[in-house]
């Protein structure tokens, strides 16, 4: 991986990871300047809502889409340098992205709860089950990153098959993918050698 793949990698991991952090910060915002009627507060509550909000519905797909095809290309490139930069970013990635999914969470329990309500019953289930849709996309460039450090593990002969294809199989899952991603960054960490002793001749 040349230097700069490296650094277009890190610069859409993070580009990737802030806006969608912010999007819950700007969410929150909204529904807090809803309450005020002050002029200031009424027109960050404008540019919020019509420059913001839409370049993170076209800025956040892009940036999932880019980040997506860098990890693909990690993972069918050969080479020492890349399982250390594809398990830097997918710790990077997974640990990141922690508040985006307990934001996620949150939302998704309370569409659990909004589906017993008896005027629009299931309708909470829905939306739960298109957030979590577009969560797992959101999700999918990280893990990807994963699966890249996992198939170098392999090719470097660290991990057999079998533990090849579990890593793969945990990072298609909320939760799993996390855990699985900190084994993956154990299991990918500089093996310490020790030098070799010289043998000592007897006199």
């Amino acid at each position: 991986m040349s230097k700069g793949m490296r650094i277009a990698s890190w610069v859409l991991t993070i580009a990737t990871v802030v806006f969608c952090s912010c999007t819950f910060l700007v969410m929150f915002l909204l529904s807090f300047l809803e309450e005020s009627s002050n002029l200031v507060w009424s027109t960050i509550e404008e540019v919020l809502a019509n420059v913001l909000i839409p370049v993170f519905w076209v800025g956040v797909p892009l940036l999932l889409i880019a980040c997506l095809v860098f990890a693909i290309i990690a993972a069918v490139r050969k080479g020492p340098e890349i399982m250390r930069t594809s398990r830097a970013i997918m710790l990077t990635y997974k640990l990141g992205m922690i508040p985006f999914f307990f934001g996620g969470a949150t939302l998704e329990l309370a569409c659990i709860a909004l589906g017993f309500h008896p005027i629009m019953p299931g309708i909470g289930w829905i939306i739960g089950l298109m957030l979590a849709v577009a969560g797992w996309f959101v999700m999918l460039p990280g893990s990807v990153w994963a699966m890249a450090t996992a198939i170098q593990l392999r090719r470097c002969g660290l991990i057999s098959a079998g533990e090849m294809a579990a890593h793969i199989v945990l990072q298609l899952f909320f939760v799993a993918d996390v855990v699985d991603a900190i084994i993956i960054f154990a299991r990918s960490s500089e093996p310490k050698t020790t030098p070799p002793t010289t043998p000592q001749i007897p006199a």
